[in-house]
């Protein structure tokens, strides 16, 4: 049996229930793409937090760890002042100047024996004296200097001290400064690695975007021709309709002329039965 010819409004309604089909596919296709691009940005919102409070963490170490190098380099700043200071007072010190001390000592001693032992002139009397005043004097300049270098050696001595403690505690800091940097490094490793997340997830979240975008613009695309092909159908519908309507208008006309024709067949029948009956009574008949 020959397969029947479809109507062109079943064609019509064919086409236009594909069109239905293929935009609320590509509407759901959009939905799809539409979720998870929503799901990528609010796992970036989250990742954003928490790379926030990474940076803080960050940011406080570094802070921390400035303040520990700050005072490293002051206390280091200190000692190599001190250390200059030491220098510069050291250049004043005479080796082995209680010897010399001791040696014009044993002169004057010597000098004094021989002008009271001694026969001398005038003149060689007044030399020795004069030698021996020179080195008494010299004695106790020497005797000042000493005392001068021994204090300058007890400064030096507390310099040292002081020297030394501030390296320490120069390097306590740096040992602070350090382990703060190490923490700071490791917070900002995951920091860092949160970036790239993010940076991979806005990427993936713009391609979603950007395959919603075309879904929808296909899905719009699909609804305008169903649209029009509604019209189309409507349009085929209401033309029918009208020619339904002539048709009935027609037949309606046709059932009124026929209704006149039945009614006067039945008073032609109603005269000729009257007549009938009169001509049985024998009397006139009258058609009119």
């Amino acid at each position: 049996m020959p397969k029947k010819k479809k109507t062109e409004l079943e064609s019509a309604e064919l086409k236009y229930q594909t069109l239905i089909d293929k935009r609320d596919a590509f509407n759901e296709e959009a939905r799809v793409y539409r979720d998870e691009r929503n799901a990528l940005n609010e796992e970036k919102k989250d990742l954003i937090d928490e790379m926030s409070e990474l940076k803080e963490e960050r940011n406080k170490f570094v802070e921390e760890m400035r303040g520990h190098k700050n005072s490293r380099n002051e206390y280091q700043k200190q000692a190599r002042d001190l250390i200059e200071h030491k220098r510069k007072r050291g250049v004043k010190m005479r080796p082995n100047l209680a010897d010399e001390i001791g040696a014009l000592r044993t002169d004057v001693s010597t000098l004094e024996i021989k002008q009271q032992t001694t026969t001398l002139t005038l003149d060689e009397e007044n030399k020795l004296l004069t030698t021996l005043r020179e080195k008494i004097n010299e004695a106790k300049r020497l005797e000042e200097l000493l005392k001068e270098q021994e204090s300058i050696l007890f400064d030096v001595k507390e310099i040292d001290e002081s020297i030394d403690n501030l390296f320490k505690k120069a390097d306590e800091e740096h040992a602070l400064v350090v382990a703060l940097s190490d923490k700071s490094q490791k917070v900002h490793e995951k920091y860092i690695v949160i970036v790239n997340e993010i940076s991979h997830l806005i990427n993936e979240a713009n391609k979603k975007h950007e395959a919603f975008l075309k879904s929808r613009e296909q899905a719009d695309y699909y609804h305008q021709r169903a649209v029009e092909m509604l019209k189309k159908i409507l349009s085929v519908k209401k033309e029918k309709r009208d020619e339904w309507k002539r048709a009935m208008r027609v037949i309606e006309m046709q059932n009124m002329a026929v209704k006149k024709a039945l009614d006067d067949e039945d008073k032609l029948r109603k005269v000729a039965d009257e007549a009938l009956e009169k001509l049985l009574k024998k009397g006139k008949i009258e058609i009119g």
